[in-house]
């Protein structure tokens, strides 16, 4: 009777905790048993409490010292030394992100794989995902009981006004995202090695780097423009400077393009962490796991978003028309290369991945069906992705020439004062019209020297690296050939460089006539052949590499419907 009360128990309380979930059952979906476990070994350690205690010291410190210095030397009104000691907390607080954190984010999975508990943890019923979020979790807790530490100093310069309850959330917001970022960063990297001193240095020399970006970027016209508002905070003359506002009173969420590039920056930020926590993710999963699929994802949102930006660009303003025709050369120049960088990236990452699939990851993707079916160039492999870099070149090749035509549109060749500007109009549309056409077949071309490599035995490290160097090596031609002075030739393959290719369109000068010069087989010109010669080059590797898979016995389009139980265990 015992046994079956306990029994009718047990099944009520399941049946209570299925209706009404707790809040720690549903929290530990999201990482929680990591960031309980990382919070009470922090907790238990005096490293968590000396660092909190000499971070708030050293920022304690300077308010008060700023706050001598200026009352000492300084004849300020109550409101310009509010500001002063808000801009001294914003800048020693924003120094202790950079500085102090990174060494207390670089040592998440480091200090497990010297446990050896990594592998402990791995084969729980926690996914890599709920692994990783709890471990940046963790990490940002750590860190962010610091920064929100620190308020009772800040109001300290609030007692003495003029500082904004705007420019105190901007400044917490830069701060926590900055500790986010780092945050991450050091978790990404800390999945990269096993010792916790090459980890913290890697994040370091990253975070270094980063600051080093801003000062020859940021800081200056910052500073000068700080140093005349004379009455304006740090933060107040930061936020008026992305926005561009033109006058000091303007803060920068009432300008139209700070609002553009302040949503600019929060896409490259949250993309950036995105990857950031996939490429962990992928450190700790498994090597017959799936890798691929949610980067390419990523990587299809990000290119969209871009190209979608680039389709509904504004027209430039300016004085005059040659003016807006430099502007409109700028803005497609900005748009098609960096467009062309990240289709780049997709060349080197996708298309040299393994050929062969695991049995699982086949099962997976071969229950798309019917219309869903094109979702497979998602899946991983090397196959895969070079269909998916395909489509990718054409989604992007169709925005940027929709582009085009509408820059076409921003300047009618009419309005120009003379002839000579008329055809340099012309020139320059013409001139884009055949990058946009010409650079998906050259990153095309690379992506299927990537899937040939795979397809042939080689290993993602050496795929990857090989057509890198091969990308490297067609670059640098041009300045072999003007230092050997090499005459041209179909053989010499000089035109293959994209500085080569694309300079002939509107070449500044004739080239020597001992050098390289912009035509090939007599006078066809380069940027024709390359027209030809891409497709070609593509469709010889790609069916070369076909065929090596087929010889091997590899399956390309055909997946496995069924998997069976030794085909599971062997996965």
């Amino acid at each position: 009777m015992a046994i079956s009360s306990s029994a009718a128990s047990a099944r009520g309380s399941g049946f209570l905790s299925l209706r009404l979930p707790t809040v720690r059952g549903w929290i530990g979906n999201i990482g929680w048993p990591i960031l309980l476990k990382e919070l009470r070994g922090d907790f238990r350690r005096s490293r968590f409490f000396v660092t909190h205690f000499m971070c708030v010291l050293a920022i304690a410190i300077g308010v008060m010292v700023q706050i001598w210095i200026k009352r000492e030397s300084e004849n300020l009104t109550s409101v310009q030394l509010g500001r002063s000691l808000f801009d001294t907390f914003f800048g020693i607080q924003f120094l202790v992100v950079l500085i102090v954190f990174p060494a207390l984010t670089s040592t998440a999975f480091t200090e497990e794989r010297a446990n050896k508990s990594l592998d402990l943890l791995i084969t729980t019923d926690l996914r890599p995902g709920e692994l990783v979020l709890g471990k940046f979790l963790a990490t940002s807790a750590y860190c962010l009981i610091t920064v929100f530490a620190t308020v009772p100093l800040l109001a300290i310069s609030t007692l003495f006004g003029g500082v904004q309850i705007e420019e105190i959330f901007i400044a917490y917001a830069i701060l926590v995202g900055h500790t986010l970022v780092v945050a991450m960063i050091g978790v990404f990297f800390s999945s990269c090695y096993s010792a916790n001193l090459r980890s913290t240095l890697t994040v370091y020399t990253i975070v270094f780097g980063y600051m080093a970006m801003l000062w020859f970027t940021l800081w200056d016209p910052v500073k000068k423009a700080w140093q005349e508002a004379g009455d304006r905070t740090l933060i107040a003359v930061l936020m008026q400077r992305i926005a561009g506002s033109a006058s000091a009173d303007e803060m920068a969420v009432t300008g139209g393009e700070g609002v553009q590039l302040l949503i600019g920056l929060v896409l490259v930020v949250g993309f950036a962490f995105a990857y950031l926590f996939t490429l962990t993710t992928n450190r700790v999963r498994t090597s017959t796991d799936d890798k691929s699929s949610n980067l390419r994802a990523l990587t299809t949102l990000l290119l969209f978003l871009y190209l979608l930006a680039c389709v509904v660009q504004p027209s430039p303003d300016a004085s005059n028309r040659l003016e807006q025709m430099v502007r409109i050369d700028s803005i497609l120049a900005t748009r098609v290369w960096t467009s062309l960088l990240i289709l780049f990236v997709a060349a080197l990452t996708f298309p040299t991945e393994p050929l062969e699939l695991s049995r699982r990851v086949q099962a997976r993707f071969s229950r798309l069906r019917g219309p869903l079916a094109a979702l497979r160039i998602f899946a991983p492999g090397s196959f895969w992705g070079l269909l998916y870099l395909a489509f990718l070149l054409v989604v992007s090749t169709a925005a940027l020439l929709l582009l085009l035509q509408h820059a076409a549109s921003w300047l009618d060749a009419g309005t120009l004062a003379s002839v000579e500007d008329q055809q340099r109009w012309y020139s320059l549309i013409d001139r884009w019209r055949d990058v946009i056409i010409t650079f998906p077949l050259y990153v095309l071309a690379f992506g299927a020297l990537g899937f040939y490599l795979s397809s042939s035995g080689f290993t993602r490290g050496y795929c990857f690296l090989t057509v890198f160097f091969i990308f490297i090596i067609t670059l640098l031609l041009p300045v072999i050939f003007e230092f050997q002075k090499f005459p041209d030739g179909i053989f010499s393959l000089y035109y293959l460089s994209p500085f080569t290719l694309w300079s002939s369109l509107n070449p500044p000068e004739l080239p020597d006539e001992d050098g390289p010069r912009f035509v090939v087989l007599g006078g066809v010109a380069i940027i024709d052949f390359a027209k030809v010669f891409y497709p070609v080059l593509t469709a010889v590797l790609t069916g070369w590499a076909i065929a090596i898979a087929r010889r091997r016995g590899v399956p390309l389009a055909r997946m496995a419907r069924r998997v069976g139980l030794k085909a599971r265990a062997a996965a």
